[in-house]
């Protein structure tokens, strides 16, 4: 149900963003949501490693915010 209420929510947003920090990556989840591609960007802390930072900028635009600016 939360997916459910979680994809309206995207398809009503003119722009949609992750905010998820570094510990919530490559992790195995119940349901997708999105595709990364589709998001506008994704706002994380600076700790999300070199691969992942590649990956995923590949894909969208990616930010990194301060310690304890998230």
């Amino acid at each position: 149900e939360k997916s459910f209420i979680k994809k309206l929510m995207i398809k009503a947003a003119k722009t949609t963003w992750l905010l998820a920090d570094s510990s919530k990556f490559n992790k195995k989840t119940f349901s997708d949501v999105c595709p990364i591609n589709s998001l506008e960007g994704i706002i994380t802390d600076p700790k999300l490693d070199i691969p992942d930072r590649k990956k995923y900028g590949e894909q969208t635009v990616l930010l990194f915010g301060g310690e304890g600016s998230l």
